[in-house]
């Protein structure tokens, strides 16, 4: 009676820990998952551009991470990047082109506004505890569309 009691629970304390080891490996592989950064396409037709215009072409694209067309734009001016927030709802405010559609993406809610005849826009969201990343895609009245991505923590904590 006393082995199959210690077999039990070692078998239960084995079975536990590889669940959560499971289940820790994987929710740390999703925060750390990162998306490749957007790649420069040069049109061949057109004369090669000289490196310090080229790159001051790839740095704006890597600051709006548009995804389709370089004239549309759509800037977040809060929440910076990395901000860390004590509060669960966070007001996104940006400007995009006039009238465009908003879509705010987080990994469980999604949110939609559309932006004023200016251009501006500002949505309330809610925020999970932790780290947060927020998608935000605007799209114009061509159909370009322009995606921003921003991290926000959501934490309790006495800083």
């Amino acid at each position: 009676m006393f082995k199959e009691i210690t077999l039990a629970i070692t078998l239960g304390a084995l079975l536990g820990f590889g669940l959560t080891g499971g289940y820790l490996a994987s929710q740390k592989s999703k925060r750390t998952a990162s998306q490749p950064a957007p790649t420069p396409v040069i049109n061949e037709t057109s004369p090669a551009p000289t490196s310090s215009s080229l790159e001051t072409k790839i740095n704006e694209d890597i600051k709006t991470n548009n995804t389709s067309n370089p004239d549309s734009t759509l800037i977040i001016s809060s929440p910076k990047n990395e901000d860390i927030v004590a509060n669960s709802l966070l007001e996104i405010i940006g400007t995009a082109s006039p009238n465009s559609q908003i879509i705010i993406n987080t990994s469980l809610k999604h949110f939609q506004t559309t932006a004023s005849d200016k251009g501006e826009f500002k949505m309330e969201i809610d925020l999970e505890s932790g780290l947060n990343n927020i998608q935000i895609d605007a799209f114009d009245a061509a159909d370009n569309q322009s995606t921003v991505n921003v991290q926000v923590t959501y934490s309790t904590a006495k800083i």
